[in-house]
């Protein structure tokens, strides 16, 4: 295996090879995790649904649907999106560079349980301010919102939508991406033909399988994404590893104790199971996830997963597992 630097792009061993991950060896990983240790978990997202006269939308927000309802809050904007349009039509989202809020960013809006009261620019310097959305490829048209005056115009100011009442509803809790590559029998094959709980990776010396599962908003413009890991063996060192193309066709290749679903491998710092067999990851080498170089693309699915040390799994006797896998689409 071949390692250049703390970032590069390696391939792990094939089962039966006993060498550390990634081309280090294992009794590294404890010095690395009082190294690299960190904690916390991003906070997940809302999508709302609006429409005004000709025009419909959706806005992703910060904050937690309680009992899939929003509760009375201020929500700040993360990505904004237009699903109708009079001119020019279906636009999609804005996270993929072209969303701007000009030179006051910071923009959300107060929600007081069943509808807007407020909108804000600036980090809420300016309070019932318009809100500017430039469209892609069509920079000349500019969405505004502020109670009782929502509108789209053009550069030269003119209407061409407008309405004195919107529809803002929240329509679901936001988990980016999906999860894949199993070991309960519906992926691949584990070492050893053990299978692992349902939706979990393949079994360990703890319980039927760790799960992966992502957080927060995998945007560019708003990063709060996040990994966060379960089932786990206690006070264990693991890291997250990165590809852009799926193993197995989905299925994933027998590695160690479990299933690699990526490659390439990107390695992330190493963190430590709390004594519950938890862990989470909130940026990568101290950085958002979409910020750190070779990390992410826009547009085009990228795959995380993590791996774990199990010196207690005997199976394979190789010392570590993985979870399942996750699929992610960065805008």
């Amino acid at each position: 295996m071949n390692t250049t630097n703390d970032c590069s792009t390696t391939s792990l061993q094939p089962h039966g090879a006993k060498v550390g991950i990634l081309g280090r060896p294992l009794r590294l990983l404890s010095t690395l995790a009082f190294l690299s240790l960190l904690g916390g978990t991003s906070v997940a997202d809302i999508q709302w649904d609006w429409a005004f006269a000709t025009e419909a939308g959706y806005f992703i927000t910060d904050g937690d649907l309680v009992g899939g309802a929003a509760p009375p809050a201020t929500y700040n904007l993360i990505d904004f999106g237009v699903t109708q349009s009079v001119d020019p039509g279906a636009i999609g989202t804005m996270s993929s560079g072209f969303y701007s809020e000009g030179n006051q960013p910071g923009t959300g809006f107060v929600w007081d349980g069943t509808s807007d009261t407020m909108w804000f620019r600036s980090n809420g310097t300016w309070t019932n301010g318009t809100n500017l959305y430039k469209t892609p490829a069509y920079t000349d048209l500019q969405y505004l919102f502020e109670v009782n005056y929502y509108k789209l115009r053009d550069s030269n100011f003119v209407d061409l939508a407008f309405s004195t009442t919107l529809s803002l509803a929240p329509v679901g809790q936001g988990a980016p991406g999906t999860p894949y590559c199993f070991g309960d029998g519906t992926g691949g094959t584990c070492p050893c033909f053990v299978v692992g709980a349902t939706g979990a990776g393949c079994p360990n010396s703890a319980t039927g399988g760790a799960v992966l599962a992502g957080t927060g908003a995998a945007n560019f413009s708003a990063d709060t994404f996040g990994l966060a890991i379960s089932g786990i063996p206690g006070a264990k060192a693991g890291l997250c590893v990165k590809g852009s193309t799926q193993l197995g066709g989905g299925n994933g290749n027998p590695v160690g104790e479990g299933l690699l679903c990526a490659s390439p491998q990107l390695r992330s710092q190493v963190i430590m199971s709390d004594a519950g067999g938890n862990a989470s990851m909130s940026s990568w080498r101290g950085q958002p996830f979409g910020t750190f170089p070779g990390t992410a693309n826009v547009g085009a699915p990228t795959y995380y997963q993590w791996w774990y040390r199990d010196p207690a799994n005997s199976c394979a006797g190789q010392g570590f597992n993985f979870t399942n896998a996750w699929d992610v689409t960065w805008m």
